[in-house]
């Protein structure tokens, strides 16, 4: 049996995919391939992507991807189930806030445009209508003017969910595909090659390259988000961070530093995720055990909660 591990870079981040199995190396360079054709449909900083091209139609039909119809249709069904705390159309608020370009480092310090000249409007499953819609037969998207898309991670999450299946139906016996903390993993169920069950580590959010801590599964998806990543000083000093309030339109500004979640797929761990850290870190918990996943989380002052199936040693 062989093992192949591949790293790449896209969808602004680091990435690796590790197969176990025949043709392990070919498969891993097809699932890059795949990945970085999902990232040309579905990035908003590609003009010639499927959400780029959607985002300027103002009100008229796009042509897009049936794979880009799907991953908007779940994200749909994700800002509705969560109540809009997961919200696919904060592409303005990202923008005035100053997230116009991809941003692949821990801290950055950039003076960027004002962030007082409001474009964004809150957009909430209450409203009497999506702005949004998916037709099929031809597939076609529709965004109401004034409206924008930004997928960032459930695109990421979905795109490991793909290739992970794309890979197993290949014929391997595992595969672990990561792309910047959004990571899908299955086996074939067969342990003679030591990859049943996969150990998954997380990093600390204040010391990255250092685990805090790790777990053990056969199948499923685990995401992990934190605020420390992806920062910037807005034009007037603001802090700011890539974790946008759907409400306000702002960066969130809670005690929760970092939130991992696993789940039976890396899109819902990817939703809840970010739902999660929209709260503070007790509230947070108390959610965790509410909807009965398994989710780490670590506040600003460093301290870590472990809900289900953390192994729970501190590194």
């Amino acid at each position: 049996m062989t093992r192949s591990v591949i790293s790449f870079q896209a969808m602004g981040t680091t990435g690796r995919v590790q197969i176990h199995g025949p043709r392990s190396r070919q498969t891993g360079h097809q699932a890059v391939t795949l990945i970085e054709a999902l990232e040309r449909r579905w990035s908003r900083f590609l003009p010639n992507s499927d959400v780029s091209r959607v985002n300027r139609s103002n009100g008229h039909p796009v042509a897009i991807h049936s794979s880009t119809a799907a991953l908007l249709e779940l994200a749909m069904a994700a800002w509705r189930s969560t109540g809009g705390s997961f919200s696919p159309f904060l592409q303005p608020a990202m923008i005035d806030i100053g997230y116009r370009r991809s941003r692949n480092t821990r801290t950055v310090i950039t003076a960027t445009g004002s962030t007082r000249a409001r474009r964004y409007c809150p957009v909430t499953p209450s409203d009497l209508s999506c702005p949004l819609r998916i037709e099929h037969s031809p597939t076609t998207a529709t965004l109401d003017w004034g409206a924008g898309i930004d997928l960032g991670g459930i695109a990421k999450g979905h795109a490991a969910d793909l290739v992970v299946r794309a890979v197993m139906a290949a014929g391997a016996d595992g595969v672990l595909v990561d792309i910047g903390g959004d990571i899908a993993f299955c086996t074939n169920g067969n342990d003679e090659h030591g990859i049943v069950p996969w150990r998954i580590d997380i990093d600390d959010p204040f010391r990255p390259g250092t685990v805090i801590d790790s777990f053990t599964a056969c199948a499923g998806g685990v995401e992990t988000s934190s605020t420390l990543r992806r920062r910037w000083l807005a034009a007037d000093g603001t802090p700011t961070h890539h974790v946008v309030d759907p409400v306000t339109g702002w960066s969130s500004n809670t005690t929760t530093a970092s939130v991992s979640v696993v789940a039976n797929s890396c899109t819902n761990a990817e939703v809840l995720t970010k739902q999660l850290l929209l709260l503070d870190a007790t509230s947070a918990a108390t959610e965790v055990v509410s909807i009965g996943v398994d989710a780490l989380i670590v506040d600003r002052a460093g301290g870590v909660t472990r809900i289900g199936c953390w192994e729970g040693f501190a590194a």
